[in-house]
């Protein structure tokens, strides 16, 4: 390469460089925003009761502080109500995901929409007392499709309401969820 040419190409790079480094400044700022407007990956709709009982207003207020942390995260919308009459088709053909937090629906109407909502693909995560049902209680077990085919646990023969030990037995070792589990453990 020639003086010349050696000139031409610094003068070529005075110019490019700017360009290339106002692009990368541009590309940088502008980036975080398209990120934060990214679509989200699925909507979640949390229905919980957080009545009379203060560990279960906890554990609400606790997953009402959590998920949306974890929505922030990880891309995904998360909605939660105590209104159990938005346990309908319309409303929820709106979200991918169901969660229970503290309790199950009452109504014929309510219980026959999660039954569809579930038996056509839907999603569903329960917690703490959703699964619950004793008879007699304020909480029999009154929905058979519930407890004793989609949760398989029927109901609860009694309740210590406090810490007790079990010993417990995988029955599938194989699984994802239980493939690090001893075959037989206490918890």
């Amino acid at each position: 390469m020639t003086v010349f040419g050696s000139f031409k190409l610094t003068k070529l790079l005075h110019k490019i460089i700017p360009v290339f480094i106002f692009c990368m400044i541009f590309m940088l700022l502008l980036f975080p925003q398209a990120c934060r407007n990214k679509k989200p990956e699925f909507r979640v709709i949390s229905f919980f009761s957080a009545e009379n009982d203060p560990a279960h207003i906890s554990f609400v207020n606790e997953a009402n502080r959590w998920f949306p942390e974890m929505a922030e995260k990880y891309n995904f919308i998360y909605y939660s109500t105590s209104d159990w009459d938005n346990l309908n088709p319309e409303f929820l053909s709106g979200y991918q995901v169901i969660v229970f937090l503290n309790s199950r629906p009452d109504s014929t109407d309510q219980r026959t929409a999660f039954r569809q909502y579930m038996e056509n693909g839907g999603a569903w995560m329960g917690f703490h007392f959703a699964g619950f049902a004793l008879t007699p209680s304020a909480f029999p077990q009154n929905w058979d499709w519930y407890h004793n085919i989609f949760l398989g646990s029927g109901e609860y023969k009694g309740n210590t309401w406090r810490p007790t030990s079990a010993v417990l037995h995988t029955d599938d070792l194989l699984h994802p969820a239980t493939k690090h589990l001893p075959e037989t453990f206490t918890a």
